[in-house]
């Protein structure tokens, strides 16, 4: 869809990061839009009000007519699997907006549909992997920008830098986090594509790690043969989609295990350089001088719930991370143990899906039982999954059977968990993709209240 003729659109779950981002772009494009979502208040709120974007909390089939917008734009967690692969035609949605757009013949598309159509045409780079790809997505849009380039960007969380998670420039560059749930990436032929990592992620689509491989084979051929693929030459799954002969494009590695570039970041070098030095060679093929490059890193403030300060409850720091996967989970402890090297850690985590649970179930206990102290809430089935067959007292058990230390906890009786923590001899973070992030921003009140 060529979105230079559309004047109006309606985002249906427009609080999503990608939605809101999207929802960004298309207004400074001068579209007029509109959304809706649920009612559960989430960091995007903020972002959607200080843009004066209009939505409702709660869908309705009431809020679906002709004359609402030219164009419907759906969050893939609202089409179902079954709609998403017929492209419309019917399947499992159970979303009473999207079941009445089907129903009056309204335009529809999905949010990875809108932004393939605002990739066409223009210089599109965009970032994949099962993780790193929303900072290394910041950290080249930033880059961008510092080397007036005056980029479009459209990134899974908020942009420190920026206080946003969507830029609209007016240059024909848009960098895009391409995500591979449920294909999505596979609606983009980028001129310049990243793959920061692949690890077996998203069962509840993907039945095996083959099928979530063959995803990204896919996404690597289309990029043209004069384009141009920066890859991770020290993940062996990297290694292994790029060897298809289906791939045209020029493979570019870098190895972070070698540290070929020099680079000064504001963060631990476990996970940040790798994606820096991914940031850095994307960059350098789009003609960035290297000086520009390493000055814009070295001052770049970070993504929003990536390592992100939150403050401090009795002396003892407070972190807040969107880890949901094993191989996150990991990296950020080993990040923090190697930032704070004479703290203890106490990790408030909850699990987000059930399936992604149950199939990496050995994996989370084993990257969970690095943290000195683990609070384990309830599973967090979003909008995916309402229930499954693996509990947070399955993951605990599995924590306690490799050595680490972990309890169950909820919203009520953290507080009183935390308590028991020695005074500024621990780092407290929260991690997890559900709104797990405002148990640190209570804590940090309640230290302000009684100081």
């Amino acid at each position: 869809m060529d979105f230079r003729a559309i004047k109006s659109a309606y985002l249906i779950g427009i609080k999503g990061v990608g939605m809101t981002a999207l929802a960004q772009v298309l207004k400074k494009r001068g579209v007029a839009v509109s959304g809706s979502d649920t009612a559960e208040k989430f960091f995007t709120d903020d972002i959607l009000t200080k843009n004066r974007i209009p939505f409702f909390n709660g869908f309705s089939a009431a809020h679906i007519r002709p004359e609402t917008a030219e164009v419907f734009i759906s969050s893939s967690a609202y089409l179902g699997t079954a709609t998403v692969k017929k492209s419309f035609t019917g399947g499992a949605t159970t979303n009473a907006e999207v079941q009445a757009v089907l129903a009056a013949h309204l335009p529809l598309v999905s949010y990875a549909q809108a932004v393939g159509g605002l990739m066409t045409g223009n210089v599109g780079i965009a970032v994949c992997g099962s993780h790193g790809k929303s900072s290394t997505t910041a950290m080249l849009g930033v880059i961008l920008q510092h080397a007036q380039k005056d980029p479009t960007v459209i990134v899974g969380t908020e942009v420190l830098d920026w206080r946003a998670n969507g830029r609209a420039g007016q240059s024909r560059y848009i960098v895009v986090e391409a995500d591979e749930y449920r294909d999505a990436f596979l609606h983009y032929s980028p001129k310049i594509a990243i793959i920061t990592a692949i690890s077996y992620d998203h069962p509840d689509y993907f039945p095996s790690p083959r099928s979530y491989l063959r995803a990204f084979e896919r996404f690597a051929a289309r990029v043209p043969h004069d384009g141009v693929i920066i890859a991770n030459a020290d993940d062996e799954n990297v290694r292994a989609v790029l060897r298809s002969k289906k791939i045209e494009a020029t493979i570019q590695y870098f190895s972070p295990a070698e540290h070929p570039v020099q680079i000064a970041t504001r963060f631990p070098e476990h996970p940040y350089y790798a994606n820096a030095l991914a940031a850095y060679y994307a960059a350098r093929a789009l003609h960035i001088p290297t000086a520009t490059i390493l000055s814009t890193l070295s001052t770049f403030k970070g993504t929003k719930r990536r390592f992100e300060r939150i403050g401090a409850y009795h002396g003892n720091l407070i972190l807040d991370d969107y880890a949901h996967h094993p191989d996150e989970v990991a990296a950020t402890l080993k990040g923090l143990r190697e930032k704070f090297p004479t703290k203890k850690i106490a990790l408030i985590f909850q699990p987000h899906t059930f399936s992604r649970t149950a199939a990496l179930l050995d994996d989370f206990a084993q990257a969970l039982s690095l943290a000195d102290d683990t609070f384990i809430f309830p599973i967090y089935g979003s909008a995916r999954e309402m229930s499954g067959t693996v509990s947070a007292a399955d993951l605990i058990y599995a924590i306690q059977k490799y050595g680490g230390q972990a309890v169950a906890a909820e919203h009520k009786t953290i507080r009183a968990l935390i308590q028991k923590l020695a005074p500024r001899q621990w780092v407290i973070v929260t991690m997890g993709a559900s709104d797990i992030w405002k148990i640190g921003k209570e804590l940090v009140a309640t230290t302000t209240s009684t100081s």
